[in-house]
């Protein structure tokens, strides 16, 4: 399974407050709106700037999102556990 990268979506740091990644989900946002960007790939990191905010905006979603990038940083196979799978889907529907 691939793991977005949450922080590299919106481009901000891992250490980034809450107030940094609210700037940075606007600006991105209004980059890759539909109405303001008719390119092929602007719908599809649309959705992936929604799905990353909303994660990382929460503080339980963003516990365990970091807790599954350590992961995968520090070459642990990305080998999720169930309950964090169903987490990751989740989150992706949502966006």
């Amino acid at each position: 399974m691939t793991i977005k990268n949450y922080y590299d979506i919106l481009k901000v740091e891992p250490n980034s407050d809450l107030e940094t990644i609210k700037k940075a989900f606007r600006k991105e946002i209004a980059i890759y709106h539909p109405e303001n960007n008719k390119t092929e790939e602007a719908k599809s990191k649309f959705d992936d700037i929604i799905e990353a905010f909303d994660v990382l905006s929460k503080t339980e979603k963003r516990k365990a999102f970091d807790e599954i990038l350590n992961n995968q940083k520090k070459n642990i196979p990305v080998v999720l556990e169930k309950k964090q799978e169903e987490q990751y889907k989740e989150w992706q529907k949502r966006g």
